[in-house]
């Protein structure tokens, strides 16, 4: 009897043993359930509303990621992201002439850019039920810094030139989105993510990189803009699962 018992055993141990292994094979990523992942990703912002009207290019380019924690079994992801895009960069050449100085020659620089940071809360449905096609849906809240650079060079024939003027105006506004995406295993632990987020966000003022000009003391000026910041974003990254 203590044979037969002792047999059922290892034959039940051994059933449940390779029922884990199959489990494991068939979803690899189980067994970082607990854990979460890190997501590099390029970005495509496409200004919206009067935001498009006013902003220097139609589209920004932008790198970033986030780091994002799974709730233990949940399909749910919270987590934090930052973004850096370039709004736009403007170059002029301008010929003046100065009684005193004679003609020369200013050569302005703007740089702008948009930097998002956000907090997002993800749910993915099916994380649980496949092991290979993750849609999700989120939601994401924060602000955006907006940052002008300008710098004024100013070149005098047969003179020393005076230093570069430089300027840096500074942006903040509340930011918000909404959106959806999904990611495909690629291997184990990295999947390729993309997704599509509409963020409507507060109002902000920066500055027109196209907007310089000199007045009669060849000072530099530049239009300052305000507006709402409505874009939509298209993203494609990485989930690498750590």
């Amino acid at each position: 009897m203590k044979k037969c018992i002792l047999l059922l055993l290892l034959i039940g141990s051994q059933t449940l043993f390779e029922q884990v292994q199959s489990q494991t094979r068939r979803n690899p990523n189980r067994q970082h359930d607990n854990n979460g992942h890190f997501s590099p990703n390029i970005n495509i912002a496409v200004p919206r509303g009067e935001f498009k009207d006013l902003a220097p290019q139609r589209a920004f380019f932008g790198v970033g990621g986030g780091f994002y924690s799974q709730r233990n079994n949940l399909p749910l992801d919270i987590g934090a992201s930052f973004h850096y895009f370039w709004m736009g960069r403007e170059r002029e050449t301008f010929d003046l002439n100065d009684p005193t100085l004679g003609d020369y020659r200013v050569n302005s620089r703007v740089t702008s850019s948009m930097m998002p940071i956000h907090i997002h809360s993800r749910i993915s449905f099916l994380r649980t039920l496949n092991d290979v096609f993750f849609p999700y849906v989120e939601v994401m809240g924060g602000f955006r810094i907006f940052n002008t650079r300008s710098v004024i060079d100013v070149d005098v024939p047969g003179q020393d030139n005076p230093e570069s003027e430089i300027d840096n105006n500074f942006g903040l506004t509340w930011s918000y989105g909404y959106g959806a995406g999904a990611s495909i295993r690629l291997g184990t632990n990295v999947l390729l993510d993309g997704r599509v987020v509409r963020m409507p966000g507060g109002r902000a003022r920066y500055l027109d990189p196209e907007s310089v000009t000199f007045n009669d003391n060849q000072e530099a000026s530049f239009t300052r803009v305000r507006s709402k910041t409505k874009a939509m974003v298209y993203q494609l990254g990485l989930k690498l699962k750590f």
